[in-house]
C-alpha cells in the first residue's frame, strides 16, 4: 500500500514559505532595532504575528491530514516519519527534502530571533539605566520574572536646581 502525499507536500511547502517570510522579517528586524525605529518595529511585529497565525493554521491542517491518513489507511501515525514505510521512493525523497529544508529554516529563524531578543534586552537595559540616572530611582520597570523592581539608587542629577 502506497500513500499519496501530494496534499501533505503542498502543506509542508507552504509552511516552508511562511518560515522563509518569518526569517526575512526577523533578519530585517535586526536593522530596525539597531536604528531604534519604533513605528517600523510595530509594523514588523504585526507582520510576524500574521505569519505566525498562518503557520499555526497550516500546522493544524497538517495534523488533520495525518489523522485522515490514519483513518483511510488504518495505520498509526505519530509523526511524519511514520509514513516512510508507506511511501514510494520518490515521495519519500520529496518528503525528506522538504523536511530537511524546514529544519534548516527553523534553525535560521531561531538564530535570528535570539539575536533580536538580545538586542531588545540590551535596549531595555539601556532605557532602564537612563531612567535610573534621570529619576534617581527605579520606577516600575518589570524584571525578567515579571516582578517589579523598586531598588533605590543615588540621584545623579540634582533636581533641586
Amino acid at each position: 500500500m502506497t500513500i499519496e502525499i501530494n496534499e501533505l507536500l503542498t502543506i509542508l511547502e507552504q509552511q516552508s514559505n511562511v518560515l522563509q517570510n518569518l526569517i526575512n522579517l526577523a533578519e530585517s528586524q535586526v536593522e530596525i532595532l539597531k536604528v531604534n525605529n519604533i513605528e517600523e518595529l510595530k509594523r514588523h511585529t504585526v507582520l510576524q504575528e500574521e505569519q505566525g497565525r498562518k503557520l499555526a493554521l497550516l500546522e493544524r491542517d497538517r495534523g488533520v491530514l495525518l489523522v485522515k491518513y490514519q483513518n483511510q489507511y488504518q495505520i498509526t501515525i505519530t509523526n511524519i516519519t511514520d509514513l516512510a514505510s508507506h511511501l514510494s521512493p520518490e515521495d519519500l525523497q520529496k518528503l525528506t527534502n522538504i523536511s530537511e529544508k524546514i529544519l534548516i529554516k527553523h534553525e535560521r529563524l531561531h538564530t535570528a530571533q535570539e539575536l533580536n531578543k538580545l538586542l531588545l534586552k540590551q535596549g531595555l537595559s539601556y532605557s532602564k539605566k537612563m531612567l535610573k540616572n534621570i529619576l534617581g530611582e527605579d520606577n516600575g520597570v518589570y524584571g525578567k520574572s515579571g516582578t517589579k523592581e523598586n531598588s533605590k539608587h543615588q540621584l545623579m542629577i540634582d533636581k533641586s536646581v
